[in-house]
């Protein structure tokens, strides 16, 4: 059963007995309030020994309170410059250029973030 029909129940049943409590449960029930997100995506990316990077690429979903995917406008970038490595529109490129053995992507959603950790993996 849905985190969502939980709270419906616990309304009606909080109708009779507490009517304050009502107007808080059917506050977070008519809106869904963003909580959490999450990122998708290669948890390693090879450094090239060519000229031609290496791509690979990520997404993020936005979360409800109950735990559902929902619309939100979602930012990835970054967390810290590193040398080699770029992110554009989802996609993160790396250059021979990287020395670093990891970077840092952040998706932020008004006051929501959600970071994800990828290794970059010299090449032999």
């Amino acid at each position: 059963m849905s985190k969502k029909l939980d709270a419906i129940k616990n309304a009606v049943f909080y109708a009779k007995e507490n009517p304050e409590q009502l107007a808080t449960i059917l506050e977070g029930v008519v809106s869904d309030v963003l909580t959490s997100l999450s990122i998708s995506g290669e948890d390693s990316i090879k450094i090239p020994t060519g000229d031609t990077p290496n791509t690979a690429d990520y997404t993020a979903k936005a979360f409800s309170q109950y735990g559902d995917v929902m619309e939100a406008t979602i930012t990835l970038a970054l967390k810290e410059s590193v040398t080699g490595v770029s992110l554009s529109n989802g996609t993160v490129s790396v250059a021979s250029t990287a020395t670093d053995d990891s970077f840092v992507i952040i998706a932020t959603s008004g006051t929501v973030t959600a970071e994800k950790s990828v290794a970059l993996i010299a090449a032999n």
